[in-house]
């Protein structure tokens, strides 16, 4: 406890940097009007006096000055305008922290008080607040009272950290303040983590762990894999991180350079307000499957279907025992493995070798142009550090210019003949020249259209020859029949949409994007070889943080790739692996509930935080569980919960206990063609779920009938995991097998309706 002095003294400090944020903020306001009041009249002079089309030099030039000035003034509306509701937050809520450093050989301290942002002092140069990402910074979540160090432009500076202290400060008003030692259950965390969740992913600047803060600053490595349990942070490491990098890279690095991968659109719109609040612009959000689109659009015929994740899952959960679904699996599961990864390249070194380069001579009028082994000879040595398209492209353009003589000299008789025959004496000179060169055109197409076919890259027929290699294994045959029938259709299987865009990216039919510099790319054990080849393909000039947890491998069907071969994929040689251990979400007493589920997850530590054991809920009447569903959501909301999420398996299940849920309370559907998070309770599939966290979690059915094979544990683990403070789960006859090695003490157990309870007739 501090004394009434240090109190005073700490309350003065407050008082003082309140001061002068209020002074910078009214100096910011002031700026922000002055610009904006300066792009408007300078659009207003652009109108009135500026010709409406240019039609001399001097006119471009004027307009091309003011179209100047107007982007500089918009550019410095806009720095001003980002400034305000930074220093918003910090008139509520200026620091968290401080630490008090002695460097090595200085006789006094600094106190460092620790923020969002940096401030300094107006008058004095006094540097009252640092952000959270300065390099002195990292002593607060490094570094307990004693020894402490961090890495400056300069080099290494060395020193002892005399005090370590923290702050809650709302509304401008210090609550409390304690100092304290580096240990993850101290106060200020517990009651961070007891907190409500919000629909909108919170920062977490005021409570990064040591092991988090070491991921975050990581600069070192062109790969940064972290690994870690539920509830570790990952996702908030990545984001925390990118906001690291535009700090310290703000000369040369912008929120449009960075791109994060998520699983879905719903995830990406929770996560939308993380670099906002620590005052960064947002970095560009995408999913694989709007990547896809994007790519396959101009890959594939127009009007293709292309399987989305969603509905692969949904496939995959919802018809077990369906005709066909056992090839299905089979497909999946190969289409996964290293041996089909060999294959596509062991296919590709097909085509570089020219083995698959199917024509005959190229001949005209009796005259072979070029050879059939003229070309290959083209395509495997000439051409040979070209990609596969580009090598044929050359050699299209070196059979043209091959036979431009023999065009030439069919469009000088073609001339000829025109010009002497009696009823084309009507056309001028420019009129013949024109006839004579359509006929000419007509005359070669055929050898022009076997030039186009031999040189196109077909990437759908080479994925479809792939299963039809000469010593193909009768296991790739087999699956090939199913693969070649559906792009027949026009279809193409989620599953073959990353072995698809790999071939095209190895053939040189993908163009990277150079100008994204850091890439993150979240539930790392989603993806396949396969998609981290196309990843490293499509962003060559990144860098790449990649988080993951193998427990929350959801697919039932798809090997958890090894960190290795993530590695050799994207930066062979280059790569840190942080394995985070604390996981910060879940009471301790969920947490040791889904151990029970999936002991792989590896001993995740729990904070110790506690609360209601995990709830089992039999309802004997199958009749009655959506009504049992009501009251478990009311009794979640009487015990504190602010947002309960009914998870369901899967999104046809979603869709009928909405329809029954409605009627009873106000909730909300999340589907997978969602763009933004419903505030509120929320009926949602279990793989939807993923990354996202709620006060209370209720299984909607946990029964054996439900949840029965070994590829859905993880499934069921993952929906648990997204429970924060409470978790209940329903079943009907028989619990869920996944369940038999729980212990007694985990969790508690009591059937529906109580004993003399009514029934609710709604």
């Amino acid at each position: 406890m501090l004394t009434p002095e240090e109190w005073a003294q700490e309350e003065a400090r407050l008082k003082r940097t309140l001061a002068a944020i209020h002074q910078r903020l009214s100096e910011i306001e002031t700026l922000v009007k002055w610009h904006k009041d300066r792009v408007i009249a300078t659009r207003r002079t652009m109108w009135a006096e500026l010709p409406r089309a240019v039609e001399s030099i001097d006119e471009a030039i004027q307009l091309v000055q003011h179209q100047k000035y107007l982007g500089e003034f918009e550019r410095e509306y806009l720095i001003y305008r980002r400034l305000l509701p930074i220093l918003e937050r910090m008139a509520s809520s200026p620091y968290f922290g401080r630490i008090d450093f002695r460097e090595q050989g200085a006789q006094h301290p600094r106190q460092v008080y620790i923020g969002i942002a940096s401030l300094v002092e107006p008058g004095t140069g006094e540097h009252l607040i640092y952000d959270w990402r300065a390099p002195i910074s990292s002593m607060f979540y490094d570094y307990q009272p004693g020894p402490g160090s961090y890495q400056a432009q300069g080099g290494r500076v060395e020193g002892e950290i005399l005090l370590k202290r923290q702050y809650k400060i709302a509304k401008g008003q210090l609550e409390y303040v304690f100092d304290t030692e580096l240990t993850i259950e101290d106060e200020l965390l517990q009651q961070i983590l007891s907190q409500s969740a919000d629909q909108k992913m919170r920062t977490i600047v005021q409570s990064i762990q040591r092991e988090q803060n070491r991921a975050i600053r990581d600069e070192g490595h062109s790969l940064l894999v972290v690994q870690g349990p539920a509830g570790s942070g990952k996702t908030s490491i990545a984001l925390h991180r990118v906001a690291y990098l535009l700090y310290r890279h703000r000369k040369t690095l912008s929120a449009k350079d960075i791109i994060v991968i998520s699983p879905n659109q719903v995830f990406n719109d929770y996560i939308s307000d993380v670099l906002p609040d620590l005052g960064e612009e947002n970095m560009q959000q995408t999913t694989f499957y709007q990547i896809v689109r994007a790519l396959l659009g101009k890959l594939a015929p127009e009007g293709v279907e292309i399987e989305d994740n969603s509905t692969h899952l949904e496939y995959l959960f919802g018809k077990r025992g369906s005709p066909g679904y056992a090839l299905r699996v089979k497909e999946v599961q190969y289409k996964g493995s290293p041996a089909f990864f060999a294959e596509v390249q062991k296919y590709i070194q097909r085509l570089h070798q020219g083995q698959e380069i199917a024509c005959p001579d190229i001949v005209y009028d009796g005259h072979v142009v070029i050879s059939a082994g003229e070309i290959r000879e083209l395509v495997t040595k000439t051409y040979n550090y070209l990609p596969y398209s580009k090598r044929l492209d050359k050699v299209g353009r070196r059979i043209r210019y091959l036979l431009e003589p023999f065009r030439e000299e069919r469009l000088a008789a073609a001339v000829k003949r025109i010009e002497s025959d009696p009823k084309h004496q009507d056309l001028n000179r420019r009129e013949v020249r024109q006839l004579a060169r359509t006929l000419v055109e007509e005359e070669f197409r055929p050898i022009d259209d076997a030039i186009q076919q031999l040189t196109a890259v077909d990437v759908l027929r080479h994925y479809a020859n792939v299963f039809r290699q000469p010593d193909a294994p009768k296991e790739l045959q087999a699956i090939g029949e199913a693969v070649v029938g559906r792009l027949a259709q026009g279809k193409i299987a989620y599953d073959d949409i990353a072995p698809i865009l790999y071939l095209a990216a190895a053939l040189g039919e993908i163009q990277g994007d150079r100008q994204i510099r850091h890439v993150v790319i979240d539930e790392a054990q989603d993806y396949s070889r396969f998609h981290y080849e196309v990843f490293r393909r499509l962003y060559p000039s990144a860098t790449f943080t990649v988080l993951g947890d193998p427990a929350q491998s959801i697919h039932p069907y798809l090997n958890t790739v090894e960190l290795e071969t993530i590695e050799r994929a994207i930066a062979p040689g280059d790569a840190q692996v942080i394995r985070l251990h604390m996981t910060y979400r879940s009471t301790k007493e969920i947490v040791q509930f889904s151990r029970a589920i999936d002991s792989s997850e590896g001993g995740a530590h729990p904070v110790d935080r506690h609360g209601a054991k995990p709830l089992i809920l039999e309802v004997a009447d199958p009749a009655r569980f959506v009504e049992a569903a009501a009251a478990q959501v009311r009794e979640l909301h009487e015990a504190g919960a602010r947002s309960v999420a009914i998870i369901c398996k899967t999104a046809a299940q979603s869709q009928e206990v909405y329809a029954g849920l409605k009627e009873r309370l106000p909730v909300h559907l999340v589907t997978a063609d969602d763009d933004t998070l419903p505030r509120g309770d929320l009926v949602i599939p279990a793989y939807l779920a993923k990354g996202l966290e709620f006060d209370g979690v209720l299984i909607y059915d946990a029964s054996a009938n439900v949840y029965h094979d070994e590829s859905e544990r993880k499934l069921f683990y993952t929906a648990c995991t997204r429970a924060l403070h409470h978790l209940r789960l329903m079943y009907t006859g028989r619990l869920t097998p996944f369940l038999d090695d729980l212990s007694p003490g985990l969790a508690e157990r009591a059937a529906f309706p109580a004993r003399g309870e009514a029934r609710d007739s709604r």
